[in-house]
């Protein structure tokens, strides 16, 4: 995430994180897509500065969602196969990443992913 200058920010650009107003209220949420007439609006309610997606961000959202459904939801129930399928895309995952950037963005998008897989883990209280 970089937090920019609403200057600086393009059309097409996506935000990182929900933007405010100076009453607390909600104007976008991550993810909103800024077109020219969301940049004329935040400029009008004196939004000076917003963080906006990087590449790492991208990259994130990117192998998230390439590894969301490897494991089947029949699976669910039964934490061996979970581990087995967890072990599977993670390895997937690191053969994706061959040259991705540096070891420490590698590791980082490695940790989103197996924190993801691990969200979806069999949870004996439910």
């Amino acid at each position: 995430m970089k937090k920019l200058p609403l200057d600086k920010v393009q059309p097409g650009e996506v935000l990182a994180s929900d933007v405010y107003d100076a009453g607390g209220n909600q104007l976008l949420k991550a993810g909103s897509e800024l077109t020219k007439v969301w940049l004329s609006r935040l400029r009008n309610r004196k939004i000076d500065t917003v963080n906006i997606e990087d590449a790492f961000d991208r990259a994130e959202k990117a192998a998230t969602e390439e590894v969301a459904n490897e494991i089947p939801m029949d699976e669910a129930d039964d934490p061996m196969a979970l581990l087995v399928a967890e072990s599977e895309v993670l390895a997937k995952l690191d053969k994706m990443l061959v040259g991705v950037g540096d070891e420490s963005l590698r590791a980082k998008l490695r940790t989103a992913a197996s924190t993801y897989l691990k969200s979806r883990s069999w949870n004996p209280e439910v």
